[in-house]
């Protein structure tokens, strides 16, 4: 595994574990940063007495009251459009005896899908995650009012403090109803004390002291104890290295990790409390010293214990960090540390920036490992990191030089730009933050400050002591399109000139769908394609009259908000959501700058979970997932992408089912639904579930319609024990006209294996199959072929998912083996091609989705050989009628065409005519640092008619070859990693081209 792979997988699986505790459920969705400020004192018992009447006395059922409580003299804080719509929580935190947690602190976590755009593109529209928070009263009582109903919630309990915990909202909310939640149980749980000192005996105060039920495997030699804000990771592999800086989001939220903490008293003492009872461990940590591990124990009394722990200083790790002639770099940022002796990762921790000769220091890390450094001038620029040579040794950093860069910001006429908004990256290197496409995955994103740039008169801004290399600027303005522009600083000053076009302004009209009247204040957004794989352009609220204006966007056309990512691209979207409507997206429009969009009212979909008819005796938990519908909107057909990039942005939506299997959803976008029942398994620390590599127990899948003004009603109904549905498989083998006695047919499904035998009949039927899992079905049997012989041979294979409608899960195989010739001719002379390898090859039949498994009904037949001299060759069937025929020859373009074979035709039974193909070789002429060196450059030939198209790889010098094209025009691009060229056309004469040049030009 290449250093970088090892770094981003080590991030991945940071990312994916604070993604998991902080969202709403199992599926990979992401949490946004919101901050509503909504701090609210629960209210004594007895004034909710007569809200939560209908509330289930234990505390499973959901407990609704139609509107939110009001409450005298006090203000929510709650300042959004959507205030009115917006819902409220209630609940009891309790022990396992039932008795109230009395006075612990309660957050309501907050996000939505939205996250995989910038902030201030969502609906939420802040950064932080808490929704609200409040303290319990004496009966262990929360209530927190502003809540997004439709995004992913997870409540923080005493977060950062002793009884730490996360505890997954799995009841569904609804606009402007407040939800009770019922008890939730904090785990029993004992006080361990203990004290720390340094390697003198003295008391160290302020150390961090964790304890949870986590494997001490997990801490040994990782260095994780030591991760604090602004820390880095960092790794090195011969002379590679690479730093990764750790976001600010990430950090800041590590805190709400439910891992019980205290820190260290003036003497060194701690007494955590919250520890559960059960197999722990922990560690204590502190900066200037090396974390130690606190062994694994079991907690067995109320209180334990740990003794006298050591905190040791380690070394000191020392270096310089100069530029690339030498110079000594005064005021630098720097993270030092030293590899794991496990891996060749590390933590790095900050330290103060560097002295007047470039010289830092770091206390506080393990003598184990070899030292490690990451420095940057300013936050303008990339990380760079570097190894000490030896464990003893110092580290050199060495930046690039700096200097002088002048951006000057023009309209179209050349004049002067001014009070633009600047912005420079540095374009991706070795050494560098978390890639975009990583940071975008699970919505860690740094808050580290813009560069400085100044400007010194209008149009003209100057960064001074810019680290020399690619750059990429950015200018913004209120009045003009954004623009970037891409310029190499290699000078003792760089003048990059940025052209502004005019703006385009989208008017977007928001109506209703039922009344054709304006809807005030949807959520309008235009999103894309960006460098981030999804960013958000413009957004706004509707007006009174519907209207949102969306701009400054660049023209129609403008390649600005249609970033090419690998092979696709994605072109600009407008999304529209409302808590009284849901969310609806389209294309954005290129030959109008107005639009017009009608949202259907919210729906409200019921439902009931039943055993064989009867209430069942499970609480389960029902969710949501919106998914395109409609016929015709199958996989890669029909589908509108920009509505499918709207959908993927709706959060799923989950509740419980009440004692009665009942349960509800609200405020739902009419459309198709993928429902999901399950048995509960986030009603608990989902720390334990991650660490007992639990999967959620999916019981019954089902996709449902949900309509506007219908009465939405869905019943699940169960076998009587409670699992999913059963079906049966049957079906019949039918050879050459007689049914196949004796015939295996083996049908696996979760690892369960029925092997069955087809009767006199040819037929068979399976024991009863869940309808949630798919299964494999396989029939081997003899069948005596064309010429006589008997071989056994595989007549079925399939993936199919069984299915409560019976019809669905019959299988007829009916085979009747036969031998053909297949003639091939050159198609300018028609004379027999010999040597053509030729292949016939069947599908079967499929139904719904699934693993993609191709049934090959025909034997595909090759002799070494090919065709004959006549050009003929025979191939074996097993059926006739309609098949795929396939025929290849070196000097030929490859033919894919379907015929219709009849064995007990004359032969020759089919006739192909092959186009001689010329040859194409040639040299690419690629920009500068396009081939990234860890993936292989390629080219994509495509024929301008015809539909041909061939990929080759690029040697390191530009060199190609491809075969098999024909004579025509072609267009060519280059792609190599993430960079992808421009289009490339060229002509392919009847003699074809030899001494080919493409020159490319990079798409920005």
């Amino acid at each position: 595994m290449s250093l970088r792979n090892l770094l981003l997988l080590s991030l991945a699986a940071l990312g994916a574990l604070a993604a998991f505790l902080l969202l709403d459920d199992a599926s990979p969705t992401t949490v946004v940063d919101v901050e509503r400020e909504v701090v609210r004192a629960a209210p004594e018992a007895e004034d909710r007495s007569a809200d939560l009447a209908d509330a289930s006395a234990d505390g499973l059922a959901v407990g609704r009251v139609d509107v939110l409580p009001e409450t005298e003299g006090e203000a929510t804080g709650v300042d959004h459009p959507w205030a009115d719509l917006l819902a409220g929580v209630t609940g009891r935190i309790v022990e396992e005896d039932g008795s109230p947690v009395v006075a612990i602190r309660v957050e309501l976590l907050e996000g939505d899908l939205g996250v995989l755009l910038d902030p201030e593109f969502t609906a939420m529209g802040h950064e932080g995650l808490t929704a609200g928070e409040s303290k319990t009263d004496a009966d262990g009582r929360f209530l927190i009012e502003g809540a997004m109903f439709n995004g992913l919630h997870a409540f923080s309990i005493d977060g950062g403090g002793g009884r730490s915990t996360i505890r997954v909202m799995e009841h569904g909310l609804e606009p402007g109803v407040l939800t009770d939640v019922g008890d939730i149980v904090l785990p029993r749980c004992g006080t361990v004390t203990g004290t720390v000192f340094d390697e003198d005996g003295e008391p160290v105060p302020g150390a961090r002291v964790r304890i949870a039920p986590i494997p001490e495997i997990a801490l040994q030699g990782t260095g994780i104890l030591d991760l604090r804000e602004k820390c880095m990771v960092a790794g090195a592999d011969g002379g590679e290295a690479l730093g990764v800086q750790l976001p600010d989001f990430l950090m800041a939220n590590m805190a709400r990790l439910p891992i019980p903490t205290t820190m260290t008293a003036e003497d060194g003492t701690f007494r955590l409390e919250g520890v559960p009872f059960t197999t722990v461990c922990g560690g204590v940590d502190k900066a200037g010293f090396v974390a130690t591990i606190i062994p694994t124990f079991t907690m067995t009394q109320e209180e334990q214990s740990v003794g006298e722990l050591d905190l040791e200083v380690g070394r000191t790790i020392t270096g310089r960090v100069v530029d690339a002639l030498g110079k000594p770099v005064a005021g630098a940022e720097v993270c030092a540390g030293a590899s794991s002796p496990l891996a060749p990762v590390g933590i790095l921790q900050p330290t103060q920036v560097t002295a007047e000769d470039g010289t830092f220091e770091v206390v506080g890390i393990s003598e184990l490992g070899t030292p490690m450094a990451s420095a940057r001038r300013s936050a303008r620029e990339s990380w760079v990191t570097a190894q000490a040579a030896g464990a003893a040794g110092g580290v050199e950093v060495v930046l690039s030089a700096a200097a002088r860069a002048v951006i000057r910001v023009e309209d179209e006429e050349g004049e002067p730009v001014a009070d633009a908004r600047v912005k420079l990256r540095q374009e991706e290197g070795k050494s560098q933050a978390i890639p975009a496409l990583a940071l975008s995955m699970f919505n860690v994103r740094t808050t580290t400050p813009p560069p400085v740039v100044e400007e010194r008169e209008p149009g003209v801004f100057v960064v001074e002591d810019l680290g020399l290399g690619d750059w990429v600027v950015r200018v913004e303005t209120g009045v003009h399109a954004p623009a970037e522009s891409k310029f190499k600083h290699e000078d003792e000053e760089t003048e990059c000139v940025v052209k502004l076009k005019p703006a385009r302004v989208i008017t977007a009209s928001v109506v209703d769908a039922a009344t054709g009247l304006p809807v005030e204040n949807a959520y309008v957004r235009v999103a894309g394609q960006t460098d981030r794989l999804l960013g958000g352009f413009a957004a706004d609220y509707s007006d009174a009259e519907g209207r949102a204006e969306l701009g400054p966007l660049p023209l129609a056309g403008d390649k600005s908000l249609d970033v090419g990512m690998g092979m696709w691209s994605l072109e600009p979207i407008l999304t529209v959501e409302h808590p009284a409507y849901g969310s609806e997206g389209k294309l954005l429009p290129k030959d109008s700058d107005s639009v017009t969009i009608e949202l259907t009212p919210a729906c409200t979909l019921s439902g009931v979970v039943t055993w064989g008819g009867g209430t069942p005796l499970e609480i389960y938990m029902v969710s949501l997932v919106r998914r395109p519908g409609g016929k015709g909107d199958e996989v890669g057909m029909g589908r509108d992408w920009g509505r499918v990039m709207s959908l993927m942005m709706s959060a799923p939506r989950t509740t419980l089912t009440n004692l009665t299997g009942e349960f509800r959803f609200g405020g739902l976008a009419a459309g198709s639904y993928e429902m999901v029942l399950s048995r509960r398994f986030l009603d608990s620390d989902p720390l334990e579930f991650i660490i007992k590599q639990q999967e959620p127990e999916v019981i019954l899948t089902q996709r449902v319609e949900v309509g506007a003004g219908d009465e939405n009603f869905v019943e699940l109904t169960l076998e009587p024990d409670g699992e999913a549905p059963r079906a049966i498989i049957e079906g019949q083998v039918i050879v050459n006209g007689e049914g196949l006695a004796g015939a295996t047919v083996k049908i696996t499904q979760d690892e369960e294996v029925q092997e069955l035998y087809t009767n006199s009949g040819g037929g068979f039927r399976s024991d009863p199959l869940s309808t949630q899992e798919w299964c494999n079905i396989e029939i081997e049997g003899e069948v005596e072929l064309a010429n006589g012989e008997v071989e056994v041979r595989r007549l079925y294979d399939e993936w199919k998912k069984p299915s409560v409608d019976r019809s669905q899960n019959e299988i007829l195989v009916e085979l009747d083996f036969g031998t053909v010739v297949i003639e091939v001719l050159d198609a300018a002379t028609g004379a027999p091609v010999e040597g053509a390898t030729v292949s016939v090859s069947g599908k079967g039949r499929r139904r719904g989705f699934g693993p993609r498994m191709e049934l090959t009904a025909s034997v595909m037949a090759e002799v070494p050989s090919g065709t004959d001299s006549n050009g003929q060759i025979s191939v074996e069937v097993d059926r006739k009628g309609k098949q795929s025929l396939n025929v290849t020859h070196p000097d030929y373009e490859e033919l894919r065409k379907s015929v219709n074979l009849d064995p007990s035709g004359p032969a020759p039974h089919a006739t192909v005519r092959l186009t001689r193909s010329v040859p194409c070789r040639g040299r690419a002429v690629l920009p500068d640092g396009f081939l990234t060196g860890e993936t292989p450059g390629n080219l994509f030939f495509r024929a301008t008619e015809g539909g041909s198209r061939e990929w080759v790889g690029i040697a390191e010098n530009g060199d190609f070859s491809v075969n098999g094209l024909k004579p025509g025009t072609y267009r060519v691009q280059a792609f190599s990693g993430r960079n992808r060229t421009k289009s490339a056309t060229f002509e392919l004469g009847p003699q074809g081209n030899e001494n080919l040049v493409l020159e490319f030009e990079l798409r920005e």
